[in-house]
């Protein structure tokens, strides 16, 4: 943990700290540089301390205190999918830099902004999820070093042809409707139908609110959640799905 009279951290602060595994931020920091923890590859976990208010930390990525802005996802953090909340306005330049362990991320319809080179170096990227009905625009280097024609993107059925159309996302291999067969969605063997999950085979499974955290984590053979939409993880990935 940084020391409690720390009021500032400046741009470049942590840049390509190798040895850096997890930082906490104290309640005294009122400013954080750019890129003050970009390129740090083992960094998995970014705290924020309780009493802060100018930032804050969900699920160890790092975020202005409204989140409304992702500053910093910890590119040394394990996780495959991440799926930015629904506070989320604005992704910062470098965000995502060379988080090369994502293979998918959603993006919520909130974000209007995404900044230079946030997923440049994400080359595992498989899918990319996007709700905004109007495609954000962005530079070629948001997704610099990753081989978008191996990327699919899935957004609003009436988006699709935008998309197709906009300087950057038309670069995607696939270009899908996310939302078809959201109310009754067959995954392998896993059906979500009715507002109850069933998955016979008792495989293993991750289910996620929209705001990206974890509500359940395991293999039953039923469930039912309140109603809403979730997203569900399987070893086949990411669909969004109603109960």
């Amino acid at each position: 943990m940084l020391g409690s009279s720390v009021a500032s951290i400046g741009d470049y602060a942590f840049y390509y700290c190798n040895g850096l595994t997890s930082v906490t931020i104290p309640e005294s920091v009122i400013s954080i540089g750019d890129k003050a923890f970009s390129n740090s590859f083992r960094l998995t976990t970014i705290n924020v301390e309780n009493g802060n208010n100018h930032y804050k930390s969900i699920d160890g990525v790092l975020f202005d205190f409204e989140a409304t802005t992702l500053i910093q996802y910890p590119m040394g953090n394990s996780r495959t999918t991440y799926i930015i909340p629904e506070s989320v306005i604005s992704i910062e330049d470098d965000a995502f830099l060379s988080s090369y362990r994502l293979t998918s991320v959603t993006i919520p319809e909130s974000v209007t902004s995404i900044g230079e080179q946030a997923f440049s170096g994400c080359f595992g990227l498989q899918k990319v999820i996007n709700y905004a009905k109007e495609p954000q625009q962005i530079l070629s280097n948001v997704f610099e070093n990753v081989g978008l024609s191996d990327v699919q993107l899935f957004v609003p059925s009436l988006s699709v042809d935008k998309y197709r159309t906009a300087e950057v996302w038309r670069d995607f291999g696939a270009i899908k409707d996310v939302e078809s067969g959201i109310n009754a969605v067959e995954v392998g063997d896993i059906i979500v139908s009715g507002g109850m999950l069933h998955n016979p085979a008792g495989k293993e499974i991750r289910i996620y609110d929209l705001n990206g955290r974890e509500v359940y984590s395991g293999n039953d053979n039923e469930l039912r959640f309140p109603d809403g939409f979730y997203i569900l993880q399987t070893s086949r990935g990411n669909r969004k799905v109603a109960f």
